[in-house]
């Protein structure tokens, strides 16, 4: 599959950025769907969470990016996402009337899907 003067690891790279991509595309629709559930009234303090929580990350991000190795890093990262993303899957309600009901963690959701 690959030519002789083709390294392995662009191959790896190619699947890694692939999956992170297709996780994206699949959390936003969710995200916004979820959000139109979200009363006008409180979008205002789940975007400033959003805002707090990259104002938080990004450094600790950076600092961990610094201290750590580029392959330590991935696999602490994605696994918290893999992890983040089960949770998600477990908590939220399946059906539109609990949806009503958990605004709170749809709110959670939100940020983390917008932190994603």
């Amino acid at each position: 599959m690959l030519g002789p003067y083709r390294d392995p690891r662009t191959l790896i790279s190619f699947v890694w950025f692939f999956f992170l991509l297709f996780g994206w595309y699949c959390a936003r629709p969710v995200r916004e769907t979820l959000a139109t559930v979200v009363p006008e009234s409180q979008l205002k303090w789940v975007m400033s969470a959003t805002f707090a929580v990259m104002l938080v990350v990004t450094p600790v991000y950076g600092w961990m990016a610094q201290r750590f190795s580029r392959r330590t890093l991935f696999v602490i990262t994605y696994v918290l996402f893999v992890a983040a993303f089960g949770w998600f899957a477990w908590k939220l309600p399946s059906d539109r009337e609990s949806l009503e009901t958990s605004r709170e963690m749809i709110g959670y959701y939100y940020v983390w899907a917008s932190f994603f």
